[in-house]
C-alpha cells in the first residue's frame, strides 16, 4: 500500500469513527456496559509506528481494500494477544499490591500500542512567551534566538496543516519558508522507524520527534495538527537539552514550565497567582512552584522536568518504577507537604485569620511530556492505593535494581507519612481515595488546555477531577465529558476547528 496511504486510511478510520474532539485524537480505551463487551480495538499508535517507517515506499498492490482489511484484522489480533484492554469500565478499579506491577506495564503496553503524543496548538504560544521571560545562561544566547526563530516557524507552519490528515508540502517550499525547523525536525534520509517493529523491541520508534517525513519523489508529508505540535515541543526541549549545559538545561526547562503554568493562570483570570512562593517549615526552606487562590480554593502546581525514558518505552519495567518515582511520586511528596504546611498556615498562600478547615487545595502535578496511561486519573489513585503499605523488593538483587526500589520504597513511605496527616480519615483509616479526588497528573499540554477551557483557572483544572470513563486517555475522558454536557458548568464550549 505504501506507508503514505495506509496513514491516511488510519486518519480517516479516526474521522468516520467520530474520533476526533477540538482537534485532538481520540485514542482511548472504550470499553462497553457491564453486559457487553466491545470489540478488541485497532493499534492506532503502533501501526502509524510502522506505516511512517514506509512513508517513501511506492503502492504495488492492486487491491488495497483487501490489503488493508487484512492488515486491520492482523494487527487487531496482534495487539489483543498483549492483553493490555480494558472491555467494562470497572476493569482496575481496585487494586492490591501484587497489581501494582502487572498494572504499571499494562499502561506502559497500551501506551506503545494504542497511543500517539498530541499536544494541543494553543500550548505554543504560552510556551514562547515562557522562553522568553525566563532567565537564560549567560552562554546561551544563540540557543535562545534559535528557540524563538523555531516558534516563529511553527506559528507559521501550525495553521496550514490539518487536524485529521496528512498535509503534504514540497521539498523546497518547507526548506526555504521553515530552515530552521528543516534542520532540527526533519526525518533522515535513511528514514524513521528503521529498524521498529516489535513495539518493546531493541529499536523503539523514533518518529516521535520529526515534523517532517520525506516521501515518494519531492514531497515532505506533515501529520495532522495535534500530532505534528507535539513533535515541535520535543524539538525545542530536545534543542534546549543537547545545546545547553545540562543543569542550566535542567534548571531552564523548570523555569519555563513554571513560567507556562503562571502565564495560562493569570489567562484564566486567576485573582492571586504566586511563582517560586518560598517559606520556612520545620527549619527547612521550602518553594511552591505555582500557585494559585481564588476565595477558599487553592490550586498548588508542582512540575518536574522528567519524561519517559527509551529504556522504560522498551519495556524495562525497573527504568519505569525509576521514572514514575523521579516524576509523579516525586511530585505529590512535594505537594503533599506544601498542603500540610498550608494548612499550617505556614505559606503566603494564608492569612493569620484563616480557617484551615475551610480551605480546598487542589494539587497538580505537571510533567513536559505525556506518560499516558500512566498519569490517568483512575489508574494513579488506584496505583497509589495498592501501594501505599507495601514494599517493592529486587528478587534478583542486582545492585541497581536494590538502588532504585529502595529509593522508590522511601518516597512512597515519606508521601504517605505527610498524607496521613492531612487526608481524611474513615472509620479511623487514612481515606486515601478521598485524598487522591484532588491530585491531578498532567503533562503541560493537558494543563494549559484545561486552563483555556475554564471559567477560571479553579473550574479548568476540577472540571474532569471528579470524573472517569475509564479511557486510559485525557483527551478521550474530556471528549466524553464534552459530548454528555458534564463540562458546561466549568468549560467554554468547544470552538469549530477546520
Amino acid at each position: 500500500m505504501g506507508g503514505v496511504a495506509a496513514v491516511q486510511r488510519l486518519c480517516g478510520f479516526v474521522v468516520t469513527t467520530g474520533r476526533i474532539h477540538d482537534g485532538m485524537w481520540l485514542l482511548g480505551n472504550l470499553t462497553g456496559g457491564y453486559d457487553h463487551a466491545p470489540d478488541p480495538a485497532i493499534p492506532f499508535g503502533w501501526l502509524l509506528s510502522v506505516a511512517l517507517r514506509h512513508i517513501d515506499a511506492k503502492p504495488s498492490t492492486s487491491n488495497p481494500d483487501n490489503l488493508w482489511k487484512s492488515a486491520i484484522e492482523l494487527a487487531t489480533d496482534f495487539a489483543a494477544s498483549m492483553d493490555c484492554q480494558r472491555y467494562n469500565p470497572f476493569d482496575g478499579i481496585a487494586l492490591d499490591a501484587p497489581d501494582f506491577l502487572p498494572a504499571l506495564a499494562e499502561s506502559l503496553t497500551w501506551r506503545e500500542l494504542f497511543t500517539a503524543p498530541q499536544v494541543p496548538p494553543l500550548v505554543l504560544p504560552t510556551l514562547r512567551d515562557a522562553f522568553s521571560q525566563v532567565p537564560w545562561p549567560e552562554d546561551a544566547y544563540e540557543v535562545r534566538h534559535e528557540v524563538d526563530q523555531l516558534f516563529s516557524e511553527l506559528e507559521d507552519l501550525l495553521p496550514v496543516l490539518s487536524v485529521d490528515h496528512l498535509t503534504a508540502l514540497k521539498q523546497q517550499t518547507v526548506r526555504s519558508s521553515f530552515p530552521l525547523l528543516w534542520q532540527h525536525a526533519a526525518a533522515p534520509q535513511g528514514g524513521v522507524n528503521e529498524r521498529y517493529l516489535d513495539p518493546f523491541g531493541l529499536h523503539p520508534r523514533d518518529h516521535e520527534r520529526y515534523v517532517f517525513f520525506h516521501g515518494d519523489g519531492n514531497q515532505e508529508f506533515l501529520l495532522p495538527r495535534s500530532l505534528t505540535a507535539a513533535a515541535a515541543c520535543e524539538t525545542v526541549f530536545r534543542l534546549v537539552w543537547a545545546k545547553v549545559q545540562r543543569e542550566k538545561a535542567k534548571r531552564l526547562v523548570s523555569d519555563t514550565l513554571e513560567k507556562s503554568i503562571a502565564i495560562a493562570c493569570r489567562s484564566a483570570h486567576a485573582p492571586c497567582v504566586w511563582e517560586k512562593a518560598t517559606y520556612n517549615a520545620q527549619r527547612t526552606n521550602l518553594e511552591i512552584d505555582v500557585a494559585v487562590r481564588d476565595g477558599q480554593e487553592i490550586l498548588l502546581f508542582e512540575t518536574k522536568a522528567k519524561s519517559l525514558t527509551s529504556k522504560t518505552r522498551s519495556g524495562d519495567m525497573v527504568a519505569f518504577i525509576y521514572d514514575y518515582s523521579n516524576s509523579f511520586l516525586a511530585l505529590l511528596r512535594q505537594l503533599a507537604r506544601h498542603d500540610r504546611n498550608i494548612r499550617c498556615g505556614l505559606t503566603p498562600l494564608t492569612a493569620t485569620d484563616d480557617d484551615p478547615g475551610t480551605l480546598r487545595v487542589r494539587k497538580i502535578a505537571v510533567s513536559p511530556l505525556s506518560y499516558g496511561p500512566a498519569s490517568d486519573h483512575f489508574l494513579t489513585n488506584a496505583l497509589l492505593h495498592s501501594i501505599a503499605t507495601a514494599r517493592l523488593v529486587s528478587v534478583e538483587g542486582k545492585p541497581e535494581h536494590v538502588k532504585i526500589l529502595d529509593a522508590f520504597n522511601k518516597t512512597v513511605q515519606q508521601s504517605m507519612r505527610v498524607i496521613a496527616q492531612v487526608a481524611p480519615r474513615r472509620d479511623g483509616q487514612v481515606d486515601m481515595v478521598s485524598y487522591m479526588m484532588h491530585v491531578l497528573w498532567l503533562d503541560l499540554g493537558q494543563l494549559l488546555y484545561t486552563l483555556h477551557r475554564g471559567h477560571s483557572a479553579i473550574d479548568g483544572v476540577s472540571a474532569l477531577s471528579h470524573l472517569t470513563f475509564n479511557t486510559r486517555d485525557f483527551w478521550t475522558e474530556a471528549a466524553c465529558a464534552d459530548r454528555k454536557g458534564l463540562t458546561n458548568r466549568n468549560w467554554h464550549p468547544v470552538q469549530t476547528q477546520n
